[in-house]
């Protein structure tokens, strides 16, 4: 936050997200306070949408990379400018439609470019935030995922894009 930010109340009546953590301490509160400039970085109902990315020839190399990570917690992904729901707290998914494998994870940061892997094409990053990704939540079938939400049989991820999303999937 900068000073002279407008500051904007949000209620709320059982969870304030502690927005100096980057982990995100749950506290007990009445109110949110934050600036109009954070206000679309952190607040979504991570419960009804999902950003997924198909894993492609394009991406197969940095997938790979980022799969080494995924029980640590330090996966990396870049993000899509045009997509405006890369917001902490939010699902993320990578889908191999050839196999049916959906990899589901939660935002926990939105950095800069500058935070990009060192193998990255900066020049190419330059315009895209940086995502970084929980630990692997889930492995789930994209099969299960599109009859859940009523998609289409034929359903493909053919670019990241935002998508239907509930938690209950994470149960069955």
């Amino acid at each position: 936050m900068k000073i002279g930010d407008e500051i904007i109340d949000i209620e709320c009546n059982t969870l304030k997200w502690n927005l100096f953590s980057t982990h995100f301490d749950k506290i007990l509160c009445n109110k949110l306070e934050i600036t109009q400039n954070d206000k679309k970085k952190y607040l979504s109902d991570p419960k009804k949408e999902i950003i997924v990315t198909p894993i492609s020839k394009n991406s197969i190399k940095h997938f790979n990379f980022e799969k080494k990570n995924f029980k640590t917690g330090d996966v990396l992904w870049s993000g899509v400018k045009k997509i405006k729901s890369e917001r902490i707290g939010n699902r993320f998914g990578f889908c191999n439609n050839k196999t049916n494998e959906m990899y589901i994870f939660e935002i926990i940061d939105i950095l800069d470019y500058t935070h990009g892997r060192n193998h990255w094409d900066m020049l190419e990053e330059k315009n895209h935030n940086v995502i970084k990704l929980s630990k692997l939540i889930k492995k789930i079938n994209f099969k299960d995922f599109i009859k859940f939400n009523n998609y289409s049989e034929n359903f493909k991820i053919q670019g990241t894009t935002k998508l239907k999303w509930n938690d209950d999937l994470l149960n069955q």
